[in-house]
């Protein structure tokens, strides 16, 4: 329909070219909202608008962000029983492990100074090292702080303070 849309209201689509959606509601048909383009340019509108099937978007993905932090972070427990813990492959473990797949999930958690408690050392902490990792990622994924304040039940000016970098800063 949004083919046909498009051509009524701006004329035949040349071959090979697609009718991209710039509102990303693949059954709008808004002359408005349809625009013209090849294939690369809809993959870099998925792209730029963070719709593509990258980590536990994929629909075929055993683990979810959390689990490769935990996987990562994790130094006492051998590959293969991760992979058993986690239902996957030695292989996959080890590429986790060596940041060759999920490359998207940062995951460093630098340790709080001796005598220093920070982070969730400190009994009040709502927030894991692991939270705030996800935290930062969904931040530069452009969720709103009021958003991840709802979503991890802190305040959002909780999660202003991790976004400017004026709390939980050991964690990269």
């Amino acid at each position: 329909m949004h083919r046909y849309i498009y051509e009524q209201c701006y004329g035949d689509i040349p071959k090979g070219m697609i009718i991209r959606h710039l509102c990303n509601n693949p059954s709008c048909i808004n002359p408005e909202h349809l625009k013209i383009g090849t294939h690369y340019d809809n993959v870099q509108d998925r792209v730029k608008s963070n719709r593509s099937a990258i980590g536990s978007n994929n629909g075929r993905s055993k683990l979810t962000e959390e689990d490769i932090i935990k996987i990562r972070n994790n130094n006492t427990t051998s590959l293969a029983d991760l992979a058993i813990i986690y239902n996957v492959t030695n292989k996959a473990v080890s590429n986790i492990k060596n940041d060759k797949n999920w490359k998207h999930v940062h995951t460093k958690i630098e340790p709080a100074p001796s005598g220093i408690n920070k982070g969730s050392d400190v009994k009040t902490s709502k927030l894991t090292e692991e939270d705030v990792v996800i935290i930062k990622q969904l931040l530069e994924q452009n969720y709103g702080v009021r958003e991840l304040g709802k979503m991890f039940n802190v305040s959002h000016p909780q999660i202003s303070r991790i976004k400017n970098n004026k709390a939980w800063k050991h964690v990269t």
